[in-house]
């Protein structure tokens, strides 16, 4: 397998709506998707605490997730 898998839950504690949802869902969808393809299965499950942040800070906590997952310490 080469290709990662990825799964992102976001509860409805996030938003009632489900297009802010899915919202959310793509934009860590994307942000793990530059994850080098070794054949990882990823599930993120998202905070409520996610509404209080701004994209640009929403990006760079889920860039430096992918790094972490990247270059996993031993």
């Amino acid at each position: 397998m080469d290709k990662n898998r990825i799964g992102v839950v976001v509860p409805g504690a996030v938003h009632k709506s489900a297009v802010r949802r899915n919202f959310w869902k793509r934009q860590a969808k994307a942000a793990l998707a530059a994850i080098d393809g070794a054949g990882k299965d990823i599930l993120m499950i998202v905070s409520p605490k996610i509404k209080t942040l701004t994209r640009k800070q929403f990006k760079k906590i889920f860039e430096e997730a992918a790094v972490r997952l990247e270059n996993p310490k031993s």
